[in-house]
């Protein structure tokens, strides 16, 4: 199983080219249209959709889950269509940050 480390640097790097991001959708392919997570159609995803991919999880299982709480955003989609690409990485780069320092305590 992997760590929520290791989950949330993985998903940082799917998203980190602002192509590969998208807002109100948790995937899409290369059209622009939604897709699901799992797809082999998916290019862009949001914050949710990248955790569950690769998580490989669905995206209610993110919305609950640890991995998301670390992100620190209780409301991660309010957060992702309202933000820009840059805002989204520095949420991912400070969940990063703690993942690390909680790590390092242990």
């Amino acid at each position: 199983m992997m760590t929520d480390l290791k989950i949330l640097t993985a998903s940082r790097e799917l998203i980190s080219k602002p192509e590969n991001w998208t807002q109100k959708a948790y995937a899409r392919g290369k059209s622009g249209r939604k897709v699901k997570v799992t797809s082999k159609l998916a290019v862009c995803f949001c914050p949710i959709g990248a955790i569950a991919k690769i998580a490989k999880l669905g995206t209610l299982e993110v919305l609950c889950g640890e991995t998301a709480k670390a992100l620190g955003q209780s409301h991660l989609v309010y957060f992702n269509d309202t933000h820009t690409h840059a805002e989204v990485l520095a949420l991912f780069d400070a969940a990063i940050a703690a993942e690390r320092e909680k790590a390092g305590a242990q």
